[in-house]
């Protein structure tokens, strides 16, 4: 978000972010239904998709980042790692939750982490 300029925002910006803030609105009841009803594929699909859609968003978003900011090659390297720390932390996390409700939780904290580090990009 520091590559936001306030007179560079556009109407893309702000609905992907809206998108991303809607989706987090939904941890709270799907990790209910998941605690409550661990048996159920559909409260587990939900819980899963939940943690999924918004570090895919998160993805998609720094990309249309990059590209109003005419391929910034830190953006640049900045995506690809998010994309590695993505495809290391979360799929398996996703994966594992099915079985033991705590995964998910303590692999998007790890991810949190890892994906905020990038002050020698600065």
């Amino acid at each position: 978000m520091t590559f936001i300029k306030s007179n560079k925002v556009d109407e893309l910006i702000l609905w992907s972010n809206h998108w991303i803030l809607l989706i987090v609105c939904l941890f709270p009841f799907s990790t209910v239904a998941h605690a409550e009803h661990p048996n159920s594929l559909t409260a587990s699909l939900a819980y899963v998709s939940t943690y999924l859609i918004p570090w895919i968003s998160l993805i998609v978003f720094s990309q249309i980042i990059y590209k109003q900011y005419n391929g910034s090659a830190t953006l640049q390297k900045r995506n690809l790692e998010r994309i590695k720390i993505f495809l290391v932390f979360l799929l398996p996390g996703a994966l594992i939750s099915l079985v033991w409700l705590y995964a998910l939780p303590i692999v998007t904290i790890l991810m949190a982490i890892n994906w905020g580090r990038h002050s020698n990009f600065d």
